[in-house]
């Protein structure tokens, strides 16, 4: 591929990933994205030989950008807790990029690629379970405590948090997160109370 036909794909990614986080991914047609970036439909099927493929690139984005935003920020901090603290503060926050009711769309539009960005998702939580695991070792996280499992919690009260539903039922909104999901996160510490 040429740095033409990377900057053409690129262009493409980024376009439709506007569209989708604006419209949601159901609500938007290879026509009329096509259409609204200004190139053919065979120049969008060049590059993404189906909406899935165009889908699954843009979700990887969002979520490989997701990952370097909330790790780049837990890196500056000193203790585990601290780190895992702004780790899912900064996630929670990042959540908003994804297109409105991602899931819903995924699971009734492509169940594999949803079960494959679940997957990529876990491998890169299972990083910071390696985290947690050698704070746990330390005495500094209770020893009764399965971290993977804590970890794959803590991620799914912080995706359940996230949703809009969620928010309008309990009134809450996406800068209440990281207060709620501290708490949780202190309960796996041993010792000492809560913490900022």
């Amino acid at each position: 591929m040429t740095d033409t036909d990377s900057g053409v794909k690129r262009r493409l990614l980024l376009g439709a990933l506007r569209a989708f986080q604006a419209r949601g991914i159901r609500a938007v047609s290879t026509t009329e994205l096509a259409r609204e970036l200004g190139v053919s439909k065979a120049t969008l099927y060049v590059h993404y030989p189906s909406k899935e493929a165009l889908v699954r690139d843009a979700l990887m984005y969002v979520m490989d950008e997701l990952w370097k935003q909330a790790s780049a920020a837990a890196q500056q901090q000193i203790t585990p807790r601290q780190k895992l603290k702004t780790f899912f503060a900064v996630a929670a926050t990042s959540t908003q990029t994804f297109p409105p009711g991602v899931l819903h769309d995924l699971d009734r539009e492509y169940p594999q690629l949803q079960q494959e960005l679940f997957a990529y998702r876990a491998q890169r939580l299972a990083r910071l379970a390696g985290l947690l695991e050698s704070a746990q070792q330390q005495g500094d996280i209770r020893a009764d405590l399965n971290v993977p499992a804590a970890v794959r919690v803590i991620q799914g009260v912080v995706d359940t948090m996230t949703t809009s539903a969620f928010q309008e039922r309990t009134d809450m909104t996406a800068q209440d997160i990281p207060l709620y999901v501290g708490l949780l996160i202190d309960g796996l510490f041993a010792g000492e109370g809560p913490q900022k």
